[in-house]
Formats: structure tokens, sequence, C-alpha cells
């Protein structure tokens, strides 16, 4: 299943490398990660995050500067179950759109529930991870669309990331990922906007990741990593075909504390 997974993506990567008809995006996308131990099993998360896109190629579209806020939190179970750490955070997750273009700013509210698997070999770490994201509120189609009746609904979208981590030494880890999104569930009472509005069904987006982690201190840690994202939408055939490639630089500053 993994191996057949694994060449589904490289398949799309490369499709996607001699693709030269789309728009390519240049973007910076920065996170502030905060988790507070309240036991040993549970804990609660709080993530700020922004994007910036400082470049766009092949396109007359001028580059969309700040263009997406968010927000998480919720709470986090972790266990242990046949030599494997388990987490179990559900988050509530915020996702706010500044609109340069139409002098607009909409935003969703969403509740995600992502189960991670994690294994450790030695200096290997394989992290295994599925978010179930769930659309239920966004004004898109309220500020743009003029239709405020649709405001409210619902759609699902997966993400499956799988990570491989390898331990350089004490501060330093390498890491690489890859992480598919697809629509499960699509709202039938208006037209999906994945992202701003409700998810559309099928593959919506790709990330391959590449970068490292460096530990500051026992409590903080930056990571550093270059995104190479691959986005899809269904064309006039009703197919899902490539329509944009954006290269992401993205910084996270993690931090934990226990309060117990």
């Amino acid at each position: 299943m993994k191996k057949l997974f694994i060449f589904i993506v490289l398949c799309l990567i490369l499709s996607a490398v001699f693709a030269d008809d789309v728009p390519v995006a240049g973007r910076l996308w920065l996170y502030g990660n905060v988790s507070l131990g309240l036991s040993k099993s549970v804990s609660w998360l709080t993530i700020v995050g922004t994007r910036y896109e400082f470049s766009r190629a092949k396109t007359e579209e001028q580059a969309k500067e700040f263009y997406f806020n968010e927000f998480f939190t919720g709470p986090m179970y972790l266990t242990k179950v046949a030599g494997f750490k388990v987490v179990l955070p559900v988050l509530y997750y915020y996702m706010g759109f500044p609109m340069k273009s139409l002098d607009k700013y909409t935003y969703s509210h969403n509740i995600e529930f992502s189960p991670v698997l994690i294994y450790r070999i030695k200096k290997f770490v394989v992290y295994n991870r599925f978010i179930f994201h769930n659309t239920v509120y966004s004004t898109f189609y309220e500020e743009v669309m003029n239709k405020s009746e649709w405001n409210k609904g619902y759609s699902l979208l997966l993400r499956w990331k799988i990570m491989g981590q390898y331990l350089i030494n004490e501060k330093l880890t390498f890491e690489a990922a890859v992480e598919p999104f697809i629509g499960l569930i699509e709202d039938d009472k208006m037209p999906a906007v994945t992202g701003p509005g409700f998810s559309e069904k099928g593959l919506d987006m790709n990330r391959v990741y590449a970068g490292f982690v460096y530990k500051l201190t026992k409590n903080l840690s930056v990571e550093a990593n270059y995104v190479y994202e691959t986005s899809f939408k269904k064309n006039e055939q009703d197919e899902k075909e490539l329509y944009q490639i954006a290269h992401y630089i993205f910084i996270t500053l993690k931090s934990g504390f226990k309060l117990y």
C-alpha cells in the first residue's frame, strides 16, 4: 500500500515539474507552536500562522502578499501502543483569507481530528499523520458570491502526511515528508471552493517537504523546510488537472512546557 502511495505521489511530482503553462508562486510560511503539558497523557496545543506570497511567475497576476492567516487550538491525548507513540489531537482551526485584489477578507471555521503514529528505530523516526479537515462555516460565499445562505455547510478533506527523520546529533535533525490532500465529502448545496470555501472532492493538492529541526533549548526548537506544492482543480471536462505550483520557505518555532 505504501509503495503504491509513493509511486502515485512521484508521478504527480514529475508531471508538475514538466508543466510549463501554470502559475508559479514563491511564498513564506511562518508558524508559532506552543504545547502545554497538562498531565502525562494530555496536553493543549496552540498554533498561530501566516503566509506571504512574494512572487508570481508565468501569469499576469500580481503576488498576493499576505494572503492567509491561521489559528489552531485544542487538546491532544498521548499514549503508547505496541511500540508506537500515538498522538490524538482534536483542534479548532480558524482560516482567514485577505483578498487584496477584491479588497475582501473572508474566513472559515473548521474542526480537525489528526491521529499521528510515531515509531523510532535508533536514529530514525517515522511519522504517519492523518488530518480529517472538517469545514462547517465559510464567509467566502457571502463576501465574494453574495450568497449568505451558503455560509453554513459541510465538507471533509483528508491530508495524509508521511515523514521520516534522521537524528544527526542531539540538536540537529534532518526530515523529509510527502503530504497529499484528497477531498472526501463535497457539499452539494453550493459550489466547492477548496481553501476559502468548502472542499472539492478528489485530489486537491500535494506537498513535498525537506528540511531541518534545530533544538535551541530543552523547551524550544526551530524547524526550517523547503516545501514544493502542486495544486489541482476540476477543468471544464470535470477532470482534475494541475493549475498552480508553489515554492515555500516554511519556518516553525516550537515550544513545549510541562504544567504538572
